[in-house]
């Protein structure tokens, strides 16, 4: 039995957006702006957020009503189990919410199947 190996155009576009979020994340620590862990849990949600809306927005204006509000609601109620799933680490396992939500999301980006 010959087993093939093959990655996906949106899973190497998913492990790009974290790495440079993750990336810069550090350039803006390094400012002094705020700490690493929160600088990578806002541009990872920008980064992943400004993608969603326009597509939302494209969705809206192409489809009926419905698919966009399933769509949505899909969407938002999977980051809501994200962030719920990294606060719940937080609690149990005594670690800073940030790095709970990194390692999380990095999980989900090296998991990923189109």
């Amino acid at each position: 039995m010959k087993m093939t190996f093959t990655i996906h155009k949106e899973t190497i576009i998913n492990i790009l957006v974290w790495l440079i979020c993750f990336g810069l994340s550090f350039a803006i620590q390094s400012f002094g702006l705020t700490d690493q862990g929160t600088a990578f849990l806002w541009l990872y949600c920008l980064a992943i957020g400004i993608p969603f809306i326009i597509n939302l927005v494209k969705l809206f204006l192409t489809t009926n009503i419905t698919v966009p509000l399933l769509f949505g609601g899909l969407c938002f109620v999977m980051y809501g189990v994200t962030l719920l799933i990294a606060w719940g680490a937080t609690q149990l396992l005594d670690v800073n919410f940030a790095v709970a939500f990194q390692l999380i999301t990095l999980g989900q980006v090296l998991t990923y199947k189109p």
